[in-house]
């Protein structure tokens, strides 16, 4: 259900929103009206004065550059009028289905908060802290990054499995100052993992892996930062070629928490780069049926469905399960015809490689000799092709995948497409020659005698 949906269906009394504007660049967005509607009451702070549009409808609290954004939080989480805070940056969107009713939270008993955001078509996420009680007092640590484990743990707060789900455009730690967050006094396992992420993006793998130890190091850690700190140093082992301690470190991930994607991907590079094709497709397979649920890790990441796709028939096929290949690559086509059907702004990048696909797909199915799966990808293959505009490339194809078809014994299908050529471009020699040898191995001798002697006769003609 989207924020709109929800917002449309119900009040939700018992949380108030409290919305954090990092700088002056950032807007009000457009939502904030809407929660104005389902929330009791909505709590901004912004480094600007309030719009008039909103006077008097939010509570507005304008901060200084001397404040940090965890102290601002703590303010607002000590200035909340309803029972629960939900923190907010900038362009975020919760799903207002996702948030718990008040039966299902207490004092002793929150639920985490996932955010989430694309980046190069892959979606990423980490989980925070962000649903607390309005009674905390002070339950935010840090200077920049806002953590409330450390409170949890100090109060000795269950935290439930279920979180509330927040969307937004971009990666929520682009302006965190790593440097300063690490010396303060209570430095987050975030802040750390966000240090090591960036290493990492340099290509500093030594020091990555340094601040990922440090994450391990911590004596009380939410089990989703403890598995991203797992995941990054099992993705630092690996960029140095050191595969068995990369694999070590991905299965101890998996092990504390199977819900998760990176690991699964990690070790199927793994296998792959070592030709292990079998391997390397089950432990993907497996990554594929864990990416429909909600991972349990901060910092996880996803492969698209078309790169998951297309790596599965690729490995099956060198496993040699080509069965299996062409099933995925069915997926495949299917998954790319509704994008191209979509308003997809690549459509037309898609329309291309779904036609490369589809010519797998007539490949596949010829040489696996399925009949029926052959006809339909011949049919959405060279069925649209005008008369007469059919360049060579193509018209080579369209010979080698009628020869196939020959080879498979399907005679009369190829005797008939050659026969529908020929009608169209009567005068052209080669394809009454391809008729011919169709017609003569379909056993339709008579029809090939007949168009033999036609032919000899327009040869004597013309001479």
């Amino acid at each position: 259900m989207n924020t709109e949906q929800g917002q449309q269906k119900h009040r939700i009394d018992w949380v108030e929103p409290a919305l954090y504007l990092s700088d002056s660049s950032k807007p009000v967005p457009s939502t904030l009206f809407q929660w104005l509607k389902v929330f009791p009451a909505v709590q901004v702070a912004s480094p600007d004065a309030c719009p008039k549009s909103l006077e008097g409808k939010v509570s507005w609290y304008r901060y200084t550059d001397e404040e940090n954004r965890t102290g601002v939080w703590n303010k607002m989480a000590a200035a909340a009028k309803a029972p629960w805070v939900l923190f907010l940056q900038d362009d975020e969107k919760p799903d207002l289905s996702s948030i718990p009713g008040i039966q299902d939270i207490s004092e002793d008993y929150w639920k985490p908060v996932l955010i989430r955001w694309r980046e190069n078509g892959s979606m990423h996420q980490c989980y925070q802290i962000r649903l607390v009680s309005s009674a905390a007092d002070n339950p935010f640590d840090g200077i920049g990054l806002p953590d409330g484990s450390g409170y949890l743990f100090r109060k000795k707060i269950r935290l439930g499995h279920q979180p509330v789900t927040i969307q937004r455009e971009s990666d929520p730690f682009a302006d965190l100052d790593t440097e300063r967050e690490l010396v303060s006094p209570r430095p987050s396992s975030q802040s750390f993992l966000v240090a090591g992420r960036r290493l990492v993006q340099q290509g500093d793998y030594v020091l990555a892996a340094a601040q990922f130890r440090k994450v391990l190091k911590t004596e009380k850690l939410l089990v989703c930062d403890r598995a991203a700190a797992l995941n990054g140093l099992a993705g630092c082992k690996a960029e140095q070629f050191k595969w068995d301690r990369a694999a070590e470190f991905a299965e101890k991930s998996i092990r504390l928490q199977p819900r998760q994607w990176l690991p699964y991907l990690i070790l199927f590079r793994i296998h792959q780069l070592g030709k292990r094709w079998q391997e390397a497709h089950d432990v993907l397979s497996e990554y594929h049926r864990m990416n429909k649920q909600v991972s349990g890790a901060s910092f996880d990441r996803t492969l698209s469905e078309t790169e998951t796709l297309k790596q599965l028939a690729d490995m099956s096929a060198r496993a040699g399960n080509m069965e299996g290949a062409f099933s995925y690559y069915q997926k495949l086509y299917e998954s790319d015809k509704a994008a191209v059907a979509s308003d997809d702004s690549e459509a037309s990048v898609k329309a291309d490689s779904g036609n490369k696909l589809l010519e797998r797909l007539l490949i596949f199915a010829l040489e696996l000799e399925k009949y029926d799966c052959s006809v339909h990808y011949y049919r959405k293959m060279f069925g649209d092709i005008p008369p007469g505009e059919m360049d060579e490339q193509r018209e080579e194809l369209l010979f080698d995948c009628l020869g196939l078809f020959m080879r498979n014994g399907w005679y009369d299908f190829a005797s008939a497409r050659y026969k529908e050529l020929v009608e169209n471009e009567p005068e052209n020699d080669v394809y009454m020659r391809r008729w011919l040898v169709a017609l003569s191995k379909s056993k339709d001798i008579d029809k090939a005698r007949s168009l033999l002697t036609g032919i000899r006769r327009r040869k004597r003609k013309a001479v």
